[in-house]
């Protein structure tokens, strides 16, 4: 009888370990992840991109099956403009990364980060241009700081484009973007982020059209427009 409950203690205290190291990540939304959860996240968007998440996100990514599924990627880094205090030329100042994850259809994100914070904040453009693919949801642009998250209705659509304009917020100490789609499987999706580098109004950053010759694969600004923008180049990735 002794050894029986030995066994059975030691069998409880077994399961108690490892219940505890399954949660590896708490945030201060409550939400719980795993060692494996917490690096897939970090590899689909970027470590850190846990933060700010919900539960209700959470679910949503589990449903789509980010975390059973192959993830494709592309990153892109350019050089830097102007920043605050110093005129960086070797160091990258943001980077941007297109990711896909796919069941029966495909998790789409773009996500970009502000490696150096820029000195100019005004109307920045995130977009998409997706040939020969459907788009079955679509969601905010996602602005994360460290006061938490802004959400961005998208303002401009077409049958082949995806658009928001948003003004970058100041006195914040990181900043990256993002954004979720759903898309059916093949065809090609192109994502561009468009940095302001003087000041533009909220309704001169939304005169541009959707082409994949355009500025990052993306963007056709309309006259005189493209000269506010810093036309970092775009990344594409095969949907499948």
């Amino acid at each position: 009888m002794k050894k029986f409950y030995i066994l059975a203690l030691l069998s409880i205290l077994f399961i108690g370990k490892v219940n505890a190291e399954e949660i590896y990540y708490t945030n201060s939304n409550g939400v719980n992840l795993t060692k494996h959860e917490y690096n897939v996240l970090s590899e689909f968007y970027w470590d850190g991109y846990q933060k700010n998440m919900s539960n209700e996100e959470l679910e949503f990514l589990k449903n789509r099956g980010l975390f059973e599924n192959e993830i494709k990627t592309v990153e892109i880094k350019d050089n830097p403009i102007a920043l605050y205090g110093v005129a960086e030329h070797t160091t990258s100042y943001k980077s941007l990364k297109l990711t896909v994850s796919c069941e029966s259809d495909c998790l789409v994100a773009v996500s970009l980060q502000w490696l150096k914070l820029p000195k100019i904040r005004s109307y920045d453009i995130l977009g998409f241009y997706l040939e020969n693919a459907n788009v079955i949801i679509d969601t905010d642009v996602i602005v994360d700081t460290n006061f938490g998250r802004t959400y961005h209705s998208i303002d401009k659509r077409s049958s082949t484009g995806i658009g928001t304009s948003f003004k970058i917020p100041t006195a914040v100490e990181y900043l990256n973007i993002s954004q979720n789609l759903i898309v059916e499987k093949g065809g090609i999706a192109r994502a561009s982020y468009q940095h302001a580098s003087k000041t533009i109004s909220e309704a001169n950053s939304k005169k541009y059209t959707f082409s994949k010759t355009g500025v990052g694969g993306v963007f056709n600004f309309g006259s005189g427009i493209q000269s506010y923008y810093d036309c970092m180049n775009g990344v594409k990735l095969d949907i499948r």
